[in-house]
């Protein structure tokens, strides 16, 4: 099913090996000044979970001694054990000298909703939690149906007003929404948002159609979560593992293991990921990256991008190794080699944003001048 996508990657790579640009266009490039570095923060939705309070502050240690210095939960991780962990750590979050700076969310789930006693509930539960008096980024995780969208932004409006937060988010919003949203605040006076957090990855970039022209139109930044799809692009699972090994991690052995088979483990994706792998050796030959630096390192690569590595598999020793290992192949940072994420050559990506009823990949030429105004996140 692949084979004509193949033969096409394959056919782009030795071209563009084979071609070079004309002098005036290499000089042009190399009086760029280079693009700013990715910022990076960090998704402690394990912590609590599969990681305990030692191995949770080894990791927020590890991490802001590396220079980086943003957070990532929410009130319903790990059951509130992911804010306890990171309110007893003493960073002085929320404070006005703290250079860390923290993010949560409140949720419509479990019996709870976006009205305004519950999102105030919420709230107020997370900082007494983080120990802190407001939090620098404050989410709505996701949509509230059953409650009119007026309702949750007053409320969230009387919140920052009462200095609960500095800055609302977005998440798992759809497009329509986010200008809905951004419409009402702007008319009515009301705090608007200025982040979008959503899930983006070499192999789930269906919000390159519609919702990032929308953030774009209305300024907001965006934080891509699952960048490497829940470990799915580091390369080591096999879609047969379903039915056979089943190795611990973000898809076997924990609660949220079913939620992340039926998001990621799909044929598709495995299909994708075997193609992305054939133009990386087409490519690079005998020094092609691993899959994880492709997929982290990839991401950068667009304008403005920040990709948080998240926690997921940080909990003991030997997976502590491999979230540093990660985190080695994302501070490399851009590939000044390639266009976009999946990484050939200058003007080809790969694009597997192929909608449910197709699982077939598609490579297309890269869009001159096609850049995101901002991206960023979590897990």
């Amino acid at each position: 099913m692949l084979s004509a996508a193949s033969r096409v990657v394959s056919r782009a790579a030795v071209h563009c090996a084979l071609s070079s640009p004309p002098p005036e266009a290499r000089a042009l490039a190399m009086s760029r000044p280079p693009p700013p570095r990715v910022a990076t923060v960090l998704g402690t939705m394990e912590m609590g979970r599969r990681m305990d309070a030692p191995a949770s502050a080894a990791a927020v240690r590890a991490f802001l001694e590396r220079g980086h210095t943003e957070l990532d939960t929410a009130f319903m991780y790990s059951d509130g054990q992911s804010e306890t962990i990171l309110g007893g750590l003493g960073l002085g979050l929320g404070g006005g000298d703290c250079r860390v700076k923290i993010a949560t969310k409140a949720n419509p789930w479990d019996g709870k909703s976006l009205k305004p006693d519950s999102l105030r509930s919420q709230l107020e539960t997370s900082l007494k939690r983080l120990q802190c008096p407001r939090v620098d980024l404050f989410y709505l995780h996701a949509p509230d149906h059953s409650t009119p969208v007026e309702e949750t932004l007053r409320a969230c409006h009387q919140l920052h007003q009462e200095g609960k937060f500095v800055e609302l988010g977005l998440s798992n919003y759809a497009a329509w929404e986010v200008a809905e949203i951004c419409t009402l605040c702007k008319s009515n006076g009301w705090i608007v948002p200025t982040v979008y957090q959503g899930m983006y990855n070499a192999t789930t970039r269906q919000v390159e159609t519609e919702l990032l022209p929308c953030l774009r139109h209305f300024g907001l930044r965006f934080y891509a979560y699952n960048p490497l799809a829940g470990g799915l692009l580091t390369g080591k699972y096999k879609y047969e593992d379903k039915d056979g090994k089943q190795p611990v991690g973000r898809f076997f052995g924990n609660s949220w293991a079913e939620t992340y088979r039926n998001r990621f483990w799909k044929e598709h994706h495995f299909q994708a990921i075997a193609l992305v792998e054939k133009a990386l050796q087409a490519a690079y030959g005998t020094s092609v990256p691993s899959m994880t630096s492709a997929a982290s390192r990839g991401c950068t690569t667009t304008h403005s991008c920040r990709v948080p590595m998240g926690t997921r598999s940080s909990w003991a020793c030997p997976a502590w190794s491999s979230w540093s290992r990660t985190w080695q192949q994302r501070r490399k940072g851009p590939w000044s080699r390639l266009s976009w994420m999946p990484l050939i050559k200058p003007g080809i990506w790969l694009l597997t944003n192929v909608p449910t009823t197709s699982a077939r990949p598609i490579v297309a030429q890269a869009a001159q001048g096609s850049s995101v105004t901002s991206f960023v996140l979590s897990h």
